[in-house]
């Protein structure tokens, strides 16, 4: 059974209406129309702003955050957020704290409330199996909460073997130290080969888990015959390319054919249900699908030990981020039109690729056209140099928001004050499960406008809070940034960067038409 998270408007005009959540989403609440929750007009809910709050659910977990409404928020009759009557609306000042949600609670805007169930089955925190109701008095203690009996034994294994492991480097090393080194005959003896040590837990739970040890243990498993991780047989770490919230980037090698990849391993920081694992080596799988001169090629994908790989061509020169931080923050006008005309021509293609596993009208995948990347920015893009000339390649093709969307990373949003939401669009923000292509034909004119100018479409004031501003606030005209960008083309990037009531186009091939034309 999925986790539930549920709102029941107890008192005011909604009341009665329920609303219920069994996959990832965000939201808001307020008097616009826009949003999912929408107030109705009354004398008393003229109290409640027009993006009043943002809550977000990741299930079981929920989190609610003010967006320093005149009147406030409050959570259980005490008062979570609120702006001061001479306070505009997104004063910095006036930013409220995220709270988390727990069954029972209750919220109140105004004469308007909710309350807050969540129904959740205990699930073991290691292999995010249901715990049986009569194992969960042994499972579920003060120590080692919600783990069941088989990943507790693999736990005292794990533990025991860890233990054997540090004793025995421990007695060598007092014996090396007894022992006078002197140096064999023939020169120096072969190293020793390296063991593999237990990762531990993945994040979210027990403790943080070593990446690089996780990914030996991996390719171990492989090399020993292993049929789930068979397609990663043979290769070897070089050294880590990357790290971030949700995994690593290494840089690894075949060893039997030389041929170098970027492995990119992703960990989930929920218990990951097999419904969440398949919605997300679908996305993979899709990504292994296409093949462009303009899109970071992948190759093999796979799930094992509560981690998620993906092997990818190698780029060598770095990412359009890293080249923007080289050149000052922005590049020149011929330079930066030549990369993004690149990166039109990737996008178009991935907008209109045949896709294996797309979700159908009728809830069933099946093949479809085109991808929406949903997480289009300088650091995606990437660059690889033949002969000094460089080539634009699309890269993620929008996993890291996949991921997300499949649960897999816990809540993220509302708590993430920087990154990717410089480059969306708000539709993205109101709207969040179902992104459109238009929301990327958005982002990749929001990095035509960074790659100019240095700069980000909106204004991001210090302390505001970040998705209020991209709700309230509009694109700075591109030429207020840089005048030395030519009047058509600077007419082409504002017009595709509106977002109020809609995104200005809705086709890549059209904003990628009158770029072309702007030249």
């Amino acid at each position: 059974m999925p986790a539930i998270v549920t709102f029941t408007c107890i008192e005011g005009p909604l009341k009665g209406k329920i609303y219920s959540f069994q996959t990832r989403t965000t939201f808001l609440v307020g008097r616009s129309h826009e949003c999912l929750i929408t107030i109705p007009k009354s004398e008393e809910s003229m109290e409640i702003s027009r993006h009043h709050c943002m809550i977000e659910i990741c299930p079981p977990l929920a989190r609610i955050r003010d967006f320093g409404s005149l009147n406030g928020t409050y959570l259980n009759g005490k008062r979570i957020g609120s702006r001061g009557p001479s306070q505009a609306a997104g004063d910095p000042k006036a930013v409220s704290p995220q709270c988390d949600l727990a069954n029972g609670d209750t919220i109140r805007m105004a004469n308007i409330q909710f309350s807050v169930a969540i129904d959740a089955p205990e699930v073991c925190r290691r292999c995010g199996k249901e715990i049986p109701e009569k194992e969960r008095s042994q499972c579920c203690t003060a120590d080692n909460p919600y783990v069941c009996g088989a990943c507790r034994v693999k736990e005292i294994a794990e533990r025991n073997r860890r233990l054997a492991a540090e004793k025995q480097k421990k007695e060598r090393a007092e014996a090396a130290k007894r022992k006078p080194a002197y140096p064999k005959k023939g020169g120096a003896a072969a190293p020793k080969p390296a063991t593999v040590k237990a990762a531990g837990p993945i994040p979210g739970r027990a403790g943080a888990p070593d990446i690089m040890a996780l990914v030996a243990q991996i390719l171990e498993k492989a090399r020993l015959g292993a049929p789930d991780v068979q397609n990663i047989k043979g290769y070897k770490i070089l050294k880590t390319l990357g790290r971030g919230g949700m995994g690593a980037v290494y840089l690894a090698q075949q060893e039997a054919t030389g041929k170098q990849v970027a492995l990119k391993v992703m960990l989930p920081q929920m218990a990951a249900n097999k419904d969440a694992v398949a919605r997300f080596c679908r996305e993979m799988d899709n990504a292994k699908a296409l093949r462009h001169p303009h899109i970071v090629q992948s190759f093999e994908s796979g799930f094992a030990d509560n981690v998620f790989y993906l092997t990818m061509e190698v780029c060598n020169a770095g990412s359009l981020q890293d080249l923007l931080q080289k050149k000052g923050g922005r590049l020149a006008l011929d330079e930066g039109v030549d990369l993004m005309l690149q990166a039109l021509e990737g996008l178009k293609y991935l907008h209109t690729a045949p896709i294996p596993n797309v979700k159908l009208a009728d809830g069933r995948y099946g093949r479809g056209t085109g991808l929406v990347h949903r997480d289009l920015k300088p650091a995606n893009l990437f660059l690889h140099t033949v002969n000094g000339k460089p080539t634009v390649k699309i890269a993620d093709l929008g996993l890291a928001k996949a991921f997300d969307q499949a649960g897999l990373s816990g809540l993220t949003m509302t708590g993430q004050i920087a990154g990717s939401p410089p480059f969306m669009p708000r539709q993205q923000v109101i709207d969040y499960l179902n992104t459109r292509p238009e929301v990327d034909v958005w982002a990749i004119a929001a990095t035509f406008y960074n790659v100019l100018t240095g700069a980000f479409p909106r204004n991001f004031p210090p302390g505001k809070d970040i998705w209020l501003a991209i709700l309230q606030s509009d694109p700075v005209p591109i030429r207020q940034r840089n005048p030395a960008i030519p009047p058509k083309l600077a007419a082409v990037i504002d017009r595709a960067l509106v977002d109020k009531p809609t995104i200005g186009f809705s086709c890549i091939a059209d904003f990628q038409r009158e770029v072309q034309g702007a030249l």
